[in-house]
């Protein structure tokens, strides 16, 4: 049964190996689920390619990010910002990353390396006049004041998953926030920050598939889920007890976290799917 939203995943790993073999069935079930546009995001100079080839194979219904990962970031060379140089004008690409810090693996990649790439991709964002999809973990208060130097580039915080603190810094410098499945792990006071109208504009919605899988109902305490998981429609969580796991999540849980941002917010998914869609749009300059 397909679903009647109208979503746009701004932020699915499409390139990632995981999706090789079955490409064509994942985006039919994502449409059906209701989700009509996505982002593919990506890593590193290779998976920026193939986003961009991607983009070509399924027109008008994916656009693309080119970023290196801070994990990926000792992989960045002078030929690597000519690459990026060469993807960026195409109108096929619509950000640069995903990119950022991540300072729970500086053994991988050093700290002053991720410093150093982020600060290159920021560079190439504000030449080219693209958004940036930044990801962060653990290492929001190095993030922010690298942020604050390039105050005239629109920011989309990838995959939110900080303190209520955290996000408001966010959103007080108007960064748009993209939610996934990783909701449930959330603490209330983050729940009554987005409960806010006014921060609501900046809220989108992202897969992050393969990763992020929405293990909705593991997070509810016993006496609770009954009453929340009303929330989730027959269709939504048929897609996801179907095609979706640990192993590889798909962009079709996107109604699932849908809806599970409706119910915290008490409203309807079709007005969440409306709003994050209009903020989408607005945030990667897309048309439907």
């Amino acid at each position: 049964m397909e679903s009647d939203y109208v979503i746009v995943d701004s932020g699915a790993n499409l390139a990632n190996k995981k999706f090789q073999r079955d490409l064509d069935q994942v985006l039919d079930r994502a449409q059906n689920s209701g989700v009509k546009k996505l982002v593919v995001l990506s890593s590193s100079e290779r998976s920026a390619r193939d986003a961009l080839r991607l983009t070509r194979l399924y027109p008008g219904s994916l656009f693309c990010a080119s970023g290196i990962h801070p994990l990926e970031t000792q992989s960045w060379r002078d030929e690597t910002k000519a690459t990026f140089e060469e993807l960026l004008p195409k109108a096929e690409c619509v950000a640069i990353g995903a990119c950022g810090l991540d300072l729970t693996k500086l053994e991988v990649s050093s700290l002053k390396q991720q410093i150093s790439c982020l600060e290159a991709q920021l560079e190439l964002a504000k030449k080219y006049a693209k958004p940036v999809v930044v990801f962060e973990k653990a290492g929001a208060s190095e993030l922010i004041p690298i942020l604050k130097a390039y105050a005239e580039l629109q920011v989309i915080v990838h995959g939110f998953a900080g303190s209520a603190d955290q996000a408001k810094e966010y959103l007080d410098r108007g960064y748009f926030l993209s939610i996934t499945g990783a909701l449930w792990k959330q603490k209330e006071d983050f729940y009554d920050l987005i409960r806010d109208p006014s921060v609501q504009d900046k809220l989108l919605l992202a897969s992050d598939a393969p990763f992020l899988f929405p293990n909705a109902k593991s997070k509810l305490k016993k006496s609770q889920e009954d009453d929340k998981t009303e929330m989730f429609s027959e269709a939504s969580e048929s897609l996801v007890r179907r095609y979706c796991s640990f192993q590889r999540n798909e962009p079709c849980s996107l109604g699932l976290t849908c809806e599970l941002l409706a119910g915290i917010l008490d409203q309807s998914p079709h007005d969440i799917a409306m709003k994050t869609t209009y903020n989408a749009l607005k945030a990667f300059k897309l048309q439907f």
